[in-house]
Order: structure tokens, then sequence, then C-alpha cells
């Protein structure tokens, strides 16, 4: 918040302000998290252990409790999820941003995704146990 105040005055306004500092956070975070040197790594997961489950399992989950099964994400699966699914980027675009390939992005949301499923139902056994 106190990088958009500061630079408030470059706001020209030609797009929608809430866009713009959109544009500022996810720029900082980037920046940030590559401070931090994330690497995307290949973290090797037996996909057909997941055994499959009913839809209606994330419809019984709240807000809170989705945001923290993404916490639980690995550094760059979370940030390619949260920026193409939450944030809406496209692959491209985050390639850029992240200055990884296109098919990384791909790989990195389509792991972020099966590991979800599978903390989702880990979370749910517990529960129903």
């Amino acid at each position: 918040m106190v990088k958009i105040f500061n630079n408030l005055n470059q706001f020209r306004f030609e797009c929608p302000l809430e866009g713009w500092m959109r544009r500022i956070v996810v720029n900082t975070a980037i920046r940030a998290c590559k401070k931090k040197k994330i690497h995307f790594r290949e973290i090797h997961e037996n996909v057909t252990d997941i055994p499959s489950f009913h839809p209606s399992i994330y419809g019984e989950l709240g807000e809170e409790e989705i945001l923290k099964i993404i916490t639980q994400l690995p550094e760059g699966y979370k940030m390619v999820f949260n920026l193409y699914v939450i944030d809406g980027y496209s692959h491209e675009e985050i390639a850029i941003m992240l200055g990884i390939q296109e098919g990384t992005s791909r790989s990195q949301l389509a792991k972020a995704r099966r590991l979800l499923q599978k903390l989702i139902l880990e979370r749910n056994k517990v529960m129903v146990a």
C-alpha cells in the first residue's frame, strides 16, 4: 500500500485505478519472490495414488480453508496458481513476469492442481475420521 501511495502521482487515468494498483502489487510480490530465489523445480509425485472423490467436497470448503490449503503449496506452484487462477493472467504473461518458459507455467499449474486435490482429499479424510 505504501508503494501505491508513494507512486500515486504516476497514475495517468489511462486505465482503471484498480488495475493499476493490482499491477503494482503483483510486480512487487514477484520482485520479492525473485529476491528469495524461488526455483521452479520438479516435485515428483505419484499421480495415480490420488483416488477420485465426489465434486461436492469442494463445495464443503470455506474460503479460509481453501486459502489455507493453497498456502501449503510449494512456492513455485503457489505463485503460478495464484497468478493464473486468482489474478487471471495467461501462461504467456506469467512466463514473462517470472522469467520462465510458458510450458513451465503450464506444468506448474497442472502439478499445483493435482497437489491441491490431494491436500483436499487428505483434509476430507481427517474431517470424516
